[in-house]
């Protein structure tokens, strides 16, 4: 399997009892029989993820995904991973160090460490430049005083540090590492004012992969109740509360200060509707509804009150569940807008029939779909750049 793995990759080898070693991408590496990758013992505590015999682990909470399948898992630990960890930046190596510091003040500075669920009022903040900065703090903070250690320019990824009698405790946020779990160094990447118009499969979906992303100001604008035909493929199953209720829910199991704004209502559009409050100062708007009718009544409503520059998107499920589809647009002009739409609501991708299609929406269909499915389009969507039209996502 290794030489199998180093040919495919042109990489130059020398076996020596039994171990395979060789350089890429000027990293000494060594590769046992059994495919584990070790670099130099001396790389331990100054690069993320290496052990203190020099072996990788590969089984970490960042941004390198490794495929299942075990040549192709040792040809990206080699050839992706490895690179990737040698590449961070030293606040990033820091970060890295700080979600697992428990264990390098036990394997690393030899001291015995617990983790702690206090909350901590009073600290002082210490920024880390790099993991030699970070050890030396560790070494050289005074006995009895919380610190806040935060890598620079990384303000989220900080822990907590208490010593006392050469004994530390540690406190994480766990939220956020939690959500780093998920979103890897996505976790900050959204901010400012979300509505979600429907809190159906689609929108569950769509709230919980960005809020691991940071989103913090929230409405949701729904008026039904969760029931068991939403329970397999909803991110909330929280039988009988209104869905609003156990978006919220979820939010404040999460972060039990977190608030959303909530909005009893299903959107109609009449022309003596008043500009609701929620939408000022709006950054996004994300609609995912369950009917013809529907769509119909939120594009006229969106379109009447949006402000300029608020990025607008439409997610939805074919009515059979063959595939998923959204458009997301900065809003600056109706005719922009109304196009996109048209797009979405009657359009069908390439290779299919309109008489497989009664309907262009989701929920109250025969579609069949799953969690899977869903968590796969909002990715994509979350990927893809405003203004690109109208994008389908096969199932």
């Amino acid at each position: 399997m290794v030489n199998e793995t180093l040919q495919i990759l042109n990489i130059p080898y020398e076996l020596k009892n039994g171990v395979f070693h060789f350089e890429y991408r000027g990293i000494q590496m060594l590769v046992d029989q059994k495919g584990t990758v070790s670099v130099s013992k001396n790389y331990f505590g100054s690069i993320p993820h290496v052990m203190k015999d020099g072996s990788v682990c590969v089984f970490s909470g960042i941004d390198s995904m490794i495929s299942s399948g075990e040549n192709f898992e040792l040809k990206e630990t080699i050839e992706v991973y490895i690179p990737y960890l040698f590449g961070l930046t030293a606040e990033q190596k820091t970060g890295e160090f700080l979600l697992e510091l428990e264990y390098y003040i036990s394997e690393l500075l030899d001291k015995q460490c617990d983790v702690t669920k206090e909350e901590i009022h009073t600290f002082t903040v210490v920024e880390i430049v790099n993991s030699q900065n970070l050890w030396e703090t560790l070494d050289d903070i005074s006995d009895g005083c919380w610190y806040k250690l935060i890598p620079v320019n990384l303000e989220n990824e900080y822990v907590f540090v208490k010593k006392e009698n050469a004994r530390f405790q540690i406190e994480y946020d766990e939220v956020y590492k939690a959500k780093l779990r998920v979103s890897g160094r996505n976790v900050s990447t959204l901010g400012g004012k979300t509505v979600f118009i429907g809190m159906g499969s689609v929108n569950s979906y769509a709230l919980k992969i960005m809020f691991s992303r940071g989103l913090a100001d929230i409405t949701i604008i729904d008026d039904d109740k969760i029931e068991i035909g939403n329970l397999f493929r909803h991110a909330f199953p929280y039988r009988g509360m209104y869905k609003v209720d156990a978006a919220e829910r979820f939010l404040q199991i999460v972060d039990k200060k977190m608030k959303a704004k909530k909005v009893y209502s299903k959107i109609s559009f009449t022309e003596n509707n008043k500009s609701p409050d929620y939408l000022d100062d709006v950054q996004r708007i994300v609609v995912s509804v369950d009917n013809f009718f529907s769509w119909i009544q939120v594009f006229h409503y969106v379109e009447e009150y949006c402000q300029n520059n608020c990025e607008i998107i439409f997610v939805g499920i074919d009515v059979y569940g063959g595939y998923g589809k959204f458009f997301k647009i900065e809003y600056k002009e109706k005719n922009q807008f109304f196009e996109n739409f048209k797009k979405f609501l009657l359009d069908f991708p390439n290779g299919k029939s309109r008489s497989n299609m009664v309907g262009t929406g989701c929920g109250e269909s025969i579609a069949i779909y799953d969690e899977q499915n869903i968590v796969s389009l909002i990715k994509e969507m979350l990927t893809c750049n405003s203004d690109e039209g109208v994008k389908y996502v096969d199932f």
